[in-house]
């Protein structure tokens, strides 16, 4: 069974706008928990750690499967 190649089309002010939304909605967020709820940066610390930590475990596990399988089944 032949593969029929796709076609991707990439809008680029779409990757803009959400890569400034990814990062800058984090920091407004972070802003308003710590003025208005009177929160600890500890707790937003953890938070971030946490998240890194999941994705570099995800991309391990990802490789280790690609490895096995010897082809890229999940798209991250």
């Amino acid at each position: 069974m032949t593969e029929i190649p796709q076609e991707i089309n990439i809008s680029f002010p779409g990757i803009i706008i959400s890569s400034f939304l990814e990062i800058l909605l984090p920091f407004i967020l972070s802003f308003i928990w710590i003025k208005y709820f009177y929160g600890k940066i500890f707790c937003i610390l953890i938070g971030i750690v946490g998240f890194i930590a999941s994705v570099a475990i995800e991309s391990i596990f990802l490789q280790i499967i690609e490895w096995i399988v010897g082809r890229v089944i999940f798209f991250t």
